[in-house]
């Protein structure tokens, strides 16, 4: 059991990369690439895409080192799938005025996947660096 969750949290950590791409590649498109809240997510979006990648190869090594470094991938990711999914919620808690109105919530597969390989990711390999 522990070899099939090995490379299930392998496989979920390169999910989390390829969707982690996908996510940002398609916002930095769109208008929200320059804003002033959404241009530092994309580009911290963008940067855990070798740290997910780097979790890979450092749980090959040691479970230890693969949890912090998907730990590190998933806090620069998750803000812009959050932003995705509640984009209302973060207008309310942004500093600065918001010029357009954004619904409360918006459902938005990509970053729910986003989501779930990465908290699915982080819960197996705690797991297995309990061991």
């Amino acid at each position: 059991m522990t070899r099939l969750s090995h490379y299930a949290t392998i496989a979920l950590s390169i999910a989390a990369a390829v969707l982690a791409f996908q996510l940002a590649e398609r916002l930095d498109a769109g208008e929200e690439s320059g804003g002033m809240l959404t241009g530092p997510m994309i580009l911290a979006c963008l940067l855990s895409i070798p740290v997910l990648i780097a979790s890979v190869v450092g749980g090959l090594r040691s479970h230890r080192l693969g949890l912090a470094l998907s730990v590190a991938g998933s806090v620069l990711a998750v803000p812009l799938a959050t932003w995705r999914l509640a984009p209302g919620l973060w207008g309310m808690i942004s500093p600065w005025p918001t010029k357009d109105e954004h619904p409360l919530f918006r459902f938005d597969w990509l970053s729910i996947a986003l989501l779930a390989c990465l908290f699915a990711s982080l819960a197996m390999q705690s797991r297995l660096a309990r061991k």
